[in-house]
């Protein structure tokens, strides 16, 4: 299997996808969800963003970290930053909510909420 590399440009192979849990020399399996929406319309415009968290443990009790920039619409961009609330289970497997508000740009922020991909 060959690597790959993710949105920040960090490489991954099939090795990096674990990670040690510190107790003992098992390690846990690591993963990650996409997520993608529209921002709420403020100043008459929306912005559209789409990343993928960053890694965390699967099987245990957990959230994600996620950050990128906004498309480019009226001019400007935002940035976000944030952690989604923790594991909801399916048939399938889980997933994750998130809500938040975008750094400021041009005077304004918008709001972001939705659900991650199923993992």
């Amino acid at each position: 299997m060959y690597g790959s590399y993710d949105i920040y440009g960090r490489y991954y192979d099939e090795y990096s996808q674990y990670e040690s849990c510190g107790w003992h020399d098992d390690c846990k399996r690591m993963h990650t969800h996409a997520l993608a929406g529209t921002t709420s319309c403020v100043d008459g415009h929306v912005h559209h963003y789409a990343t993928v968290t960053k890694p965390a443990p699967s099987g245990v009790k957990h959230t994600h970290l996620f950050e990128c920039v906004t498309t480019l619409n009226d001019g400007h961009v935002h940035k976000y930053y944030h952690e989604t609330g923790p594991a909801i289970e399916t048939k399938n497997g889980h997933y994750h909510e998130y809500k938040l508000k975008t750094e400021y740009a041009d005077w304004h922020t918008h709001k972001m909420c939705e659900k991650t991909s199923v993992d």
